[in-house]
C-alpha cells in the first residue's frame, strides 16, 4: 500500500513543479488566442473592419501583455501571501488579467472601429470564462504546490464544506452554460431574420450548428480540466493522510498530515494530528513507566547480590554495542534492526532479575559454591523466566517483556550446549541471550567482587577467546575482538 501511495505523491509531485505550472499558464493563453481569433474571425465576426489577420495579431498582442505582466505581479501580490490566502490571491490575479484586458481591447476597438456595444459585451464575456477557467486551474495547481511544500498551518480552523465547493462550481458552470447557449441562441436568431447573410438556409444551419459545437466543446472541455485538477488535489491529500496513518500503524507516532486545504479533509486532518499528538504523549509516558520498572526490578535484584547497580548498565552497553556491530553481519542484518537492538537495551537489566528467589546464605556466599549449592544458584534463570512470564500474563503482545523472558532464562547457555538449564547449543540458544552471555561474562571478569580480584582487559579477552566456539557463538566473539576498545570505555566510565 505504501508503494502505491508513494507513487502517487510522485506522480502529483511532477505534475506541481513550477515549470509546469508555467506551461498551463501559457497553455491557457494559446487556447484563448487561438479560439477567440478563429471565433471572432471566422465563426461569428464581430468586427466587420477587422480581417481575420488583424484580429489574429490583435489577440496575440494582448495575451503577450498579459504573458509579460503576470509574472511580476504575481511576485508583488502572490508569493509573498500566506498558503491559504494565495489561492485567493492567484485566482483574482488571473481573472483581473483576462477581464482588463478586455475592457482594453474592447475600449480600443469602440474608439477605433465603432464596434458596438453587443459586440464589446460579447468579447467581455468570452474573456471572462476563458479568464475564469485559467484562474481555476492556476489556483488548484497552487494548492498543489502548497501541499507538496507542507506549508500548511496546524490547528482548528474554519472550512469550506466539499459539498458547498461541488454545488458552487456545477451551478457556475450551469449559469455560465446557459448564457453562453442564450448569447449564441440570441445572436444567431437575430442573423437568420437578416436580409443580409449570403448563405442559403442549409449553410446557415451548418453554420450555425459548427458554432455551437466549437462553443460547447470548448465549455466542457474547460470544466472537465478543472474537474480533474480538482480531483487530482482531493486524491493527493487523501494519499498524504493514509501515508501518515499506514507509518502510524508501523509504530511511528511522530508522523503528521500537513494539509493546506480549508475543508472537511483539513478539519479531519487536523483532528488526526491532535489525536496523534496525543497518542505519542501517551507512548512516552507508557515507555518511561516500563523503563522505571525495569530499573526497579533490576535494581531490587541486584540489592541481593554480590554485584552492584553499575554491572546492570555496562552489560546494558555491551549487548547493545555487539548487537549494533552485528548488524551489517549478512547472518544478522534481518533480525538486529534498530527496534529490536533498542528492545534488547531495555531488556538486558533484567537478565538476573531471578536472583531475588535465591536464598541469601547461597546469593551471599563470599566463597566458592557446593555443588549443591550451585544447583540452587541455576534455578535463578527459570525463576526469573517465570516471573517474567507471569508478569506478562494478558500482555503477550508485549515485545519487550518476551525478550526479557528469553535473555533471563538463556543467557547461561553455551554454543556447545554445557550450559543450562536446558543445555541448548549452537543457533538453538535465541541470539539476545548469546549476546548477553558474552556481555555478562566479561563484566563478571573485568570487575572486582568480594570473593576475588578484577582481571585486566587483556586476560578477560584471552578467557573469551578460548570460550570462542565452546562457550560463545564465533561470531559474537569477532564482534567483541571488532569493539573491545569500546568495551575497555565503558568499563572505565561505568566503574564500580
Amino acid at each position: 500500500m505504501s508503494t502505491q501511495l508513494s507513487q502517487v505523491l510522485d506522480v502529483a509531485h511532477t505534475d506541481v513543479n513550477r515549470g509546469d505550472t508555467n506551461t498551463r499558464i501559457y497553455g491557457h493563453y494559446l487556447l484563448a488566442v487561438a479560439s477567440l481569433s478563429v471565433y471572432g474571425g471566422q465563426i461569428c465576426p464581430y468586427i466587420d473592419s477587422l480581417s481575420q489577420l488583424d484580429n489574429t495579431l490583435l489577440m496575440v498582442l494582448s495575451f503577450t501583455c498579459i504573458a509579460l505582466l503576470r509574472p511580476v505581479l504575481y511576485r508583488r501580490w502572490v508569493s509573498s501571501e500566506q498558503t491559504r490566502e494565495r489561492m485567493l490571491s492567484v485566482t483574482k490575479l488571473d481573472l483581473g488579467l483576462y477581464c482588463f484586458t478586455a475592457i482594453a481591447l474592447s475600449s480600443y476597438l469602440e474608439f477605433n472601429h465603432e464596434v458596438p456595444a453587443s459586440s464589446a459585451v460579447k468579447l467581455l464575456f468570452g474573456f471572462f470564462l476563458f479568464g475564469a477557467f485559467a484562474a481555476l486551474d492556476s489556483a488548484l495547481l497552487e494548492e498543489r504546490h502548497s501541499i507538496h511544500k507542507a506549508a500548511a498551518e496546524q490547528g482548528e480552523s474554519s472550512f469550506i464544506p466539499l459539498g458547498k465547493v461541488f454545488n458552487c462550481f456545477t451551478v457556475a458552470m450551469c449559469v455560465g452554460l446557459v448564457v453562453v447557449m442564450l448569447l449564441l441562441l440570441s445572436k444567431d436568431m437575430e442573423w437568420l431574420l437578416s436580409d443580409s447573410r449570403q448563405l442559403n438556409d442549409m449553410q446557415a444551419v451548418s453554420l450555425i450548428a459548427l458554432e455551437f459545437f466549437v462553443v460547447l466543446g470548448l465549455f466542457l472541455g474547460s470544466s472537465v480540466n478543472v474537474v480533474n485538477q480538482y480531483s487530482k488535489n482531493l486524491s493527493l491529500r487523501l494519499a498524504s493522510q493514509a501515508r501518515v496513518l499506514s507509518s502510524v500503524a508501523a509504530g511511528d507516532l511522530a508522523q503528521r498530515i500537513n494539509d493546506p486545504g480549508s475543508d472537511e479533509l483539513k478539519s479531519l486532518s487536523t483532528s488526526i494530528n491532535d489525536t496523534l499528538a496525543d497518542l505519542e504523549v501517551g507512548h512516552r509516558e507508557l515507555a518511561a513507566t516500563r523503563d522505571l520498572t525495569i530499573r526497579a526490578l533490576s535494581s531490587l535484584a541486584e540489592t541481593r547480590d554480590n554485584e552492584t547497580g553499575l554491572h546492570i548498565i555496562r552489560t546494558q552497553h555491551y549487548v547493545k554495542l555487539l548487537a549494533q556491530n552485528l548488524s551489517q553481519h549478512p547472518d544478522f542484518a534481518a533480525k538486529l534492526q534498530p527496534d529490536f537492538v533498542e528492545l534488547l537495551y531495555k531488556s538486558a537489566p533484567l537478565h538476573d532479575v531471578g536472583k531475588i528467589g535465591i536464598p541469601d546464605h547461597i546469593l551471599l556466599k563470599p566463597g566458592k559454591l557446593t555443588d549443591e549449592e550451585f544447583a540452587v544458584m541455576r534455578t535463578h534463570a527459570t525463576l526469573g523466566r517465570d516471573a517474567l512470564a507471569t508478569a506478562a500474563k494478558g500482555n503477550e503482545a508485549s515485545a519487550f517483556l518476551c525478550l526479557a523472558q528469553e535473555i533471563a532464562l538463556n543467557h547461561h547457555e553455551k554454543w556447545d550446549g554445557t550450559g543450562y538449564p536446558s543445555q541448548l547449543s549452537g543457533e538453538d540458544i535465541p541470539l539476545s541471550a548469546r549476546l548477553m552471555a558474552l556481555a555478562d561474562v566479561y563484566d563478571a571478569l573485568v570487575s572486582k567482587r568480594v570473593y576475588k580480584k578484577a582481571m585486566t582487559h587483556a586476560e578477560a579477552r584471552a578467557i573469551i577467546l578460548e570460550g570462542r566456539g565452546s562457550h560463545f557463538d564465533p561470531r559474537v566473539v569477532d564482534s567483541f575482538l571488532a569493539t573491545e576498545t569500546e568495551f575497555v570505555r565503558i568499563a572505565n566510565r561505568y566503574g564500580d
